[in-house]
């Protein structure tokens, strides 16, 4: 089993003051607005509330990136590594 982290990274984020930031449901899918204008789209899972899947779509609401639970479960690490990627702004080649 993993070690959780105990120290807290100061990573230079603006901190959040307003609400605009705070997840919110649209269409049955939990929305993460980005500062960049990006967001984070993540559906239903079948076990629990979210993690079906996760999509990253850009400031035009057009779909960049799109990950099934599936490609979580058969490597993790990549994904989660893409999807960090990903919402970050690098594009898919």
């Amino acid at each position: 089993m993993p070690k959780k982290r105990t120290t807290r990274i100061d990573l230079g984020v603006v901190e959040q003051t307003t609400k605009e930031w705070e997840p919110k449901v649209i269409d049955g899918e939990m929305v993460i607005a980005l500062q960049s204008g990006w967001s984070i789209h993540v559906g239903p899972g079948k076990t629990y509330e979210w993690g079906g899947y996760v999509c990253v779509y850009d400031s035009e609401h057009k779909e960049v990136c799109y990950w099934d639970i599936a490609e979580l479960e058969d490597d993790p690490e990549a994904t989660f590594g893409a999807i960090m990627m990903c919402a970050a702004g690098c594009r898919p080649e």
